[in-house]
């Protein structure tokens, strides 16, 4: 195992932070050199090569201690799970390529003044060859039987009205794959997170179910002896084996969910299948938010779908802007040089420069119409995202409410359990003196089989209360700036 104590001078990536002292750095693929030194080399004045080279040594000992030791065995905390879904789950691969493939089709798009050279050739065989007489008696070709032409055309647009607002429109439409990069990303991270809520949850069921064959194992045995003293009917016997084979099948169905949620979580990590799963638990309980305005408005600036919908608005906005001047004047330079079959009115040698204005003085009302689609699109827009604002504000207070009930809910469930602890073991110690039957201390024990069940989803439940109502914020930064790191050094 590897144990790093986080240095406050010392930049560490990401992916490797411990986010408390001593925690256990995992990652099943240790980092590359090139990516770990360039992370820990200092930045601003004096990052030199000393600090490079201090860089290389570190992650030298870093990649030497991953070889050595069996990473399977290392648990995973929570963030370390997520890090490693983003640099190898396939699901992340493939929305960055649809994210690079956006861009390169958005690309084609932006405005500019492009100027542009054209070759143009022609070659024709016509005819009839037509002449005209000259006064010297000789006849000059009008039409060639055949003709050629090389032109070389220079055009530079110098003047087009809307470029500004073009500019505007193509910054709004290139970040839009970002926007949803981001969206595929923040799914990711939380479906990382709930597969591993569900494998500690999994794990601490098949805990709880081994204890629950246990304690029914004892009770069968101590039935047998009660039965051998006299203090009990042989009925017990076969009433407390039945309740060992149904533990039994409590603990095969327990293990069973604990296998379909490891083979999840690992799927979700972009690992395989039969990789082994360990996990770090949980220590305490989240902190329920004292006011939930401050999560609201963070969610109003970070959760993708309202970043998404104000950025189309603001293209929307351009859009319209550009409508509106879609009459405008524009003014072009054109030059042209020609080399051309001489005919009686037509030179070998053609040389031009022009300087165009191009005004569209009747478009049969098409800027008119553009502007009111473009108007409605702005409209439609807006609507949307107050709609989308108002349904974030509603996530929100649910999961605020949601996680608030379920610290609730798990604090009476303790108090509950501590009950039924005791009455369990009175129960036990009642049926050893003779003073209680077999079927009270079973009704006792099933109680505290049930409350122990209830615990332990009740104590995931919180947790998983805590996730959603942290994804209801968008909170992702982190994990956005982590897949930027990796992308970086792929």
């Amino acid at each position: 195992m590897l144990k790093v104590l986080p240095n406050p001078r010392t930049p560490y990536p990401d992916f490797l932070v411990p986010r408390r002292e001593g925690d256990i750095l995992n990652i099943d693929s240790p980092p590359t050199l090139v990516q770990t030194a360039l992370s820990f080399a200092p930045a601003g004045k004096g990052a030199g090569g000393l600090g490079i080279l201090s860089a290389l040594l570190l992650s030298i000992s870093i990649s030497s201690a991953y070889s050595q030791s069996d990473t399977s065995s290392i648990p995973l905390t929570i963030d370390q799970s997520v890090a490693f879904a983003i640099h190898h789950s396939p699901q992340v691969a493939g929305a960055r390529i649809t994210r690079d493939s956006a861009v390169l089709s958005a690309e084609r798009d932006r405005p500019s003044v492009r100027s542009t050279l054209n070759l143009i050739t022609n070659a024709t065989i016509q005819g009839p060859h037509v002449t005209f007489p000259r006064s010297d008696g000789f006849a000059s070709t009008v039409i060639p039987e055949q003709y050629g032409k090389v032109s070389l055309v220079f055009e530079q647009p110098l003047y087009r009205s809307g470029l500004k607002q073009a500019t505007a429109r193509y910054t709004s439409e290139i970040a839009l794959p970002g926007l949803e990069f981001r969206k595929d990303l923040t799914a990711l991270v939380l479906a990382v997170k709930k597969g591993y809520i569900a494998v500690l949850r999994a794990q601490t069921g098949v805990l709880i179910a081994s204890k629950q064959m246990e304690a029914a194992i004892q009770s069968h045995t101590l039935a047998l002896k009660q039965i051998e003293a006299g203090t009990a009917k042989p009925v017990d016997a076969y009433t407390s084996n039945s309740l060992v084979l149904e533990s039994k099948a409590g603990v095969l169905l327990a293990e069973e969910g604990q296998q379909l949620a490891t083979l999840n979580f690992n799927r979700l990590l972009g690992r395989a299948f039969e990789n082994r799963v360990v996990l770090k638990q949980f220590s305490g309980l989240p902190v329920l938010p004292v006011s939930v305005q401050a999560a609201i408005e963070k969610a109003m600036h970070m959760r993708p779908e309202i970043l998404t919908l104000q950025n189309n608005l603001d293209a929307a906005r351009a859009g319209l802007q550009l409508a509106k001047i879609g009459d405008s004047p524009s003014l072009g330079f054109r030059a042209e040089i020609t080399q051309q079959t001489r005919s009686a009115f037509l030179p070998a040698s053609y040389y031009a420069a022009t300087l165009e204005m191009r005004w569209p003085l009747l478009d049969m009302g098409k800027t008119h119409q553009d502007t009111k689609e473009a108007r409605a699109a702005v409209l439609r827009l807006e609507a949307a995202l107050e709609e989308a604002k108002q349904s974030v504000d509603m996530e929100v207070r649910q999961a605020w409410v949601h996680l608030k009930t379920t610290l609730d809910r798990f604090s009476i469930i303790r108090l509950q359990m501590h009950g039924v602890e005791v009455t369990a073991l009175v129960a036990q110690k009642a049926y050893q003196v003779g003073r209680g039957t077999f079927f009270e201390m079973q009704a006792a024990n099933r109680q505290l089989q049930i409350t122990s069940e209830n615990e332990n989803q009740a104590r995931y439940d919180v947790w998983e209360a805590m996730i959603e109502f942290e994804s209801a914020q968008g909170d992702d930064k982190s994990y956005l700036s982590l897949a930027s790191v990796h992308e970086r050094f792929k």
